[in-house]
């Protein structure tokens, strides 16, 4: 396991190689590392382009996942499009990301006013931020991954 400041570091020369830093320093999301483990860090803060994680069950991938689902949408940096083995679980990983939209929204607006999301954007298969963009779910058919560019494109669990 890397250290705190070996994972600063990598984070740091990802960013200056002129990727998008999805947590930045003036981000009122700067203190993450209370809410996740250097793992999860490393995965929402990755700016690549294509990575595969082998993950375990109930390891908090999927968390962390939702949560950069949350940011890349907020941020407007990209829409996601999410799919998974079954729908149950894709159900889960929206209302995932409907939740954390919501608190994120409360501490938002207690800090500046504003609202980043209402509950009224928040649907069983899409949480759709007021600025355009989404966080979709999918079905499994690879037909259905056509004509989703600039997307985030999330496999869950692709192995099953």
């Amino acid at each position: 396991m890397k250290s705190k400041q070996a994972i600063q570091a990598s984070l740091n020369r990802q960013t200056a190689k002129g990727s998008y830093d999805i947590v930045s320093q003036k981000s009122p999301f700067q203190k993450l590392d209370r809410l996740f483990l250097d793992y999860q860090l490393l995965w929402i803060s990755d700016p690549s382009d294509f990575a595969i994680a082998e993950k375990c069950r109930q390891s908090g991938f999927s968390t962390a996942q939702a949560f950069r689902s949350v940011l890349l949408a907020i941020k407007g940096i990209r829409s996601t499009s999410y799919s998974t083995y079954s729908l149950p679980a894709t159900k889960n990983f929206i209302r995932r990301c409907g939740n954390m939209a919501l608190a994120l929204n409360y501490g938002y607006k207690h800090i500046t006013g504003k609202e980043l999301i209402n509950d009224q954007l928040i649907t069983t298969h899409k949480v759709t931020f007021p600025n355009g963009f989404d966080i979709e779910a999918i079905a499994g058919n690879p037909t259905n991954l056509r004509d989703k560019p600039g997307r985030e494109l999330v496999l869950d669990e692709a192995a099953f």
